[in-house]
């Protein structure tokens, strides 16, 4: 997940609103997203992934917080083994 999908996750979960999100406003997210990484590569990308997850891991160790992957996402990221959903 993204920071902005955890953020918006966090607010509807404290029974918050969210306003000011339309389509026009994640297409232009998803716009800058796609330039600003337009040069990375599939390597790059899986290997950003999986420290992401790894960091996820340690902090929920860390923590009483509930994970925010499920049982069986995580069996994707084994290091040393290529992505089961991005292998291809």
């Amino acid at each position: 997940m993204y920071p902005l999908e955890i953020q918006l996750a966090q607010t509807l979960a404290a029974g918050q609103a969210v306003t000011g999100v339309t389509w026009d406003v994640v297409h232009g997210i998803n716009a800058t997203h796609a330039r600003d990484y337009e040069g990375v590569t599939k390597a790059e990308g899986v290997a950003f992934q999986r420290a992401r997850l790894v960091g996820a891991a340690v902090r929920w160790a860390d923590s009483s917080e509930t994970p925010l992957i499920s049982k069986g996402y995580e069996d994707d990221f084994e290091p040393g083994r290529p992505c089961g959903r991005l292998a291809s």
